[in-house]
């Protein structure tokens, strides 16, 4: 059955060793993952490709900035709160502790639903991986020995004898 997701932002806890932090999350839309692909993507196209961590990460970050609505316990370096504005949400995005909670907490799901689709059905032409014979695999059948040259295969009961014809 298909769940739709619900419009509503949702409040997630992160734990950090700063203390408690709440953020308020809009679900992960289709357009949001596309926008995310489509930074990924120009990132690959530098004169350094990077690497698939780097990619993640910039994917990440993206779905974030897309779906970061409000925040709690969120403050200046004088302890005072602090609004979500771009600027601010990019210094957030930049601590090492909060980036990792969020990831975790905001991604993490949508990536092992979005692996889970991607991996559970099989290949529709029969030509994947696990379809295709090994080179273990013999490609034409043993050709049999000729007849009556083996003797007969031991058995542990002696032959049976004909019944007799009245």
């Amino acid at each position: 059955m298909l769940k739709l997701p619900g419009t509503e932002a949702e409040w997630l806890d992160l734990d950090l060793p700063q203390g408690r932090v709440r953020v308020r999350m809009r679900a992960i839309t289709r357009h949001a993952v596309r926008q995310a692909r489509e930074l990924a993507f120009k990132a690959m196209q530098g004169d350094e490709a990077p690497d698939t961590l780097e990619l993640s990460e910039q994917m990440s970050a993206a779905l974030m900035r897309a779906g970061l609505v409000d925040w709690e316990g969120v403050g200046d370096a004088d302890g005072n709160p602090v609004p979500v504005t771009p600027e601010t949400v990019e210094q957030f995005l930049l601590h090492p502790d909060a980036f990792l909670a969020l990831d975790i907490a905001y991604c993490r799901p949508w990536y092992e639903r979005d692996r889970e689709k991607n991996a559970s059905s099989g290949s529709p032409s029969g030509t994947g991986t696990a379809a295709m014979p090994g080179s273990d695999i013999a490609s034409s059948p043993a050709t049999p020995p000729p007849p009556g040259d083996a003797p007969p295969a031991p058995t542990a009961k002696p032959p049976r004898k004909p019944p007799l014809a009245n």
